[in-house]
């Protein structure tokens, strides 16, 4: 599933792809995926004026302040297509032609996604954006606020981790990783969180997700699960396998309903 690294990976992709080149055609595949199609049709020709990212959306701004907000949720990709002559894949839902010759496609096999197009200053309205906690890669959180926003909560702090209204962008695979560089079992309460487990988690957040983007950025963009995935991560989908740190092996629980894999070695609690 595409976490904050994916969608920035996907964010900087279409920036290079397209910004300056005008849109001449759209073609939506999947009436499910944007119900709208004859206003994104009146935008035909204009250009694309950026290409941004809050959370897990993708946010492309077109000339005319009008922007285009993507969700990937669990399998969607952007892709771009030099060669234009081809059929494409029956995973893709949107189609847009560039003026370049090339075209971006919206491929998701699984239809969970979701575009939505209206006026530029009206995006962060969108019920799905306006419930966004602070992004947790352009704003940083500060182990004050981590503690502030845990310490009212019993959940366990890979579950606050993965609240969006808490912090935007992190999802299971990041809030594995986050803490197991922190040192700090995934089953923590918030409200038992201490002032030096905050510290250790803030400070590997945005280390952590700066990795994360320029390791996934130097191959093709495959997400775990689909065939000819490289699992670059350290503890998530590795079960079994020894930790690099303290060679115990790696464990799987579940927690909030999501597969967790954490280091019964490296992540003890506290106390």
């Amino acid at each position: 599933m595409p976490e904050l690294p994916e969608v920035e990976i996907h964010a900087r992709n279409v920036h290079e792809w397209g910004v300056g080149r005008r849109i001449m055609g759209a073609e939506v595949r999947d009436p499910k995926l944007l119900p709208d199609l004859a206003e994104l049709r009146t935008h035909l020709g204009a250009r694309v004026a950026g290409v941004r990212r809050q959370a897990k959306y993708l946010l492309v701004d077109l000339e005319g302040v009008h922007t285009l907000t993507v969700h990937l949720r669990m399998t969607g990709k952007l892709v771009r297509d030099v060669y234009t002559a081809g059929e494409v894949s029956k995973a893709t839902r949107l189609v847009l032609d560039l003026d370049d010759g090339t075209r971006i496609r919206f491929e998701d096999f699984r239809r969970f996604g979701r575009v939505w197009l209206c006026p530029s200053s009206e995006v962060m309205r969108l019920p799905e954006l306006a419930g966004l906690g602070p992004d947790a890669l352009l704003e940083p959180t500060s182990p004050e606020r981590l503690i502030q926003i845990a310490g009212r909560s019993r959940r366990g702090i890979k579950v606050l981790l993965m609240d969006q209204a808490l912090i935007g962008g992190l999802g299971n695979i990041c809030a594995a990783e986050i803490l197991y560089r922190a040192g700090v079992p995934p089953e923590t309460p918030g409200n038992q969180l201490t002032g030096r487990q905050a510290a250790a988690i803030a400070a590997e957040i945005v280390p952590f997700l700066e990795w994360s983007i320029a390791e996934q950025s130097r191959r093709e963009l495959i997400y775990l699960g689909e065939p000819g995935a490289e699992n670059v991560f350290t503890v998530y989908g590795r079960r079994g396998e020894p930790c690099p740190r303290c060679g115990e092996a790696i464990i799987r629980s579940v927690l909030g309903g999501r597969g967790t894999y954490s280091c019964p070695g490296c992540q003890k609690a506290e106390g």
